[in-house]
């Protein structure tokens, strides 16, 4: 993704992006979220700086990493389009903190950014696998480059741990974000419910009317050439009928208007009543 591109998607981020969805189930806080958490880069900078480490050796090389999984991170969140895209930015995080261990065993950071990353975008029987393999890779590179098992031990407890939280909060998530979906299909449905039962009750109670006046009407042609007076009450009787039963129709149709207007306005919207 360009970055033009990229800087348009931070300022709207698009309904398909992590952050996308995000926002849409957790409120638009949550848009600001893959910025505070970078934070967590100040792990890359702790341990060499604390060590004393050579700055060209160690420490150069992961400053000069930084703006790439930047970038990466953004794009991994920000990004709108096919799952498989998106796995790639997380891919390139994970590819990144593979190099950058290499120099700086606190490139773990980098992983487990694309751990959560990663946890989020796929079913959760994937994400477990993946992240392991991520983990034991990390174990292996520690290995090869001949770090002490104290060392090894140290990284890959948090490698390990923060693997599995990354795991469970996904999984949590995925929860929830099934329940609301859950809990707006059942929304969805009785509403729809509600709509069929008051339509059926408005056909009725058309149907009654348009009988009544039908009948009335008959009578009053009936009637108009013998008794004019009785013509004149029936025609009366009509006009009466149509009119209460338009009141009822509009009164049945604010039964279904009416919670729909507390649901939507802000400050709630007051119905008028009929012929107010």
């Amino acid at each position: 993704m360009r970055l033009k591109q990229l800087l348009k998607n931070i300022r709207e981020p698009p309904p398909d992006s992590m952050v996308g969805h995000m926002t849409g189930g957790d409120g638009r806080i949550m848009r600001h979220m893959p910025f505070v958490i970078l934070f967590n880069l100040a792990w890359l900078f702790l341990y060499p700086i604390l060590a004393r480490v050579s700055f060209v050796q160690v420490i150069l090389p992961t400053l000069i990493s930084v703006p790439l999984f930047v970038y990466l991170h953004l794009c991994s969140y920000f990004y709108g389009g096919p799952n498989s895209i998106r796995l790639r930015y997380i891919a390139g995080v994970f590819l990144l903190g593979f190099v950058v261990t290499y120099f700086n065993l606190a490139a773990l950071g980098y992983l487990i950014f694309g751990y959560f990353s990663f946890a989020f975008v796929v079913p959760t029987r994937i994400g477990w696998k993946v992240i392991a393999g991520v983990a034991a890779l990390y174990i292996i590179e520690m290995y090869l480059l001949g770090h002490s098992k104290e060392t090894i031990l140290s990284c890959a407890l948090p490698a390990v741990l923060l693997g599995i939280s990354a795991i469970y909060a996904a999984h949590t998530t995925h929860q929830q974000a099934h329940l609301r979906r859950s809990q707006k299909e059942i929304m969805r449905l009785a509403t729809l419910a509600e709509r069929e039962r008051i339509g059926r009750d408005l056909h009725d109670l058309l149907g009654h009317t348009l009988s009544v006046v039908a009948l009335k009407s008959e009578l009053a042609r009936k009637l108009i050439d013998r008794d004019l007076d009785a013509a004149r009450s029936e025609i009366s009787e009509v006009e009466r009928v149509a009119r209460m039963h338009c009141r009822r129709c509009a009164m049945r149709s604010l039964e279904f208007a009416a919670p729909r207007c507390r649901r939507n306005s802000s400050p709630p919207l007051r119905c008028s009543k009929p012929g107010a």
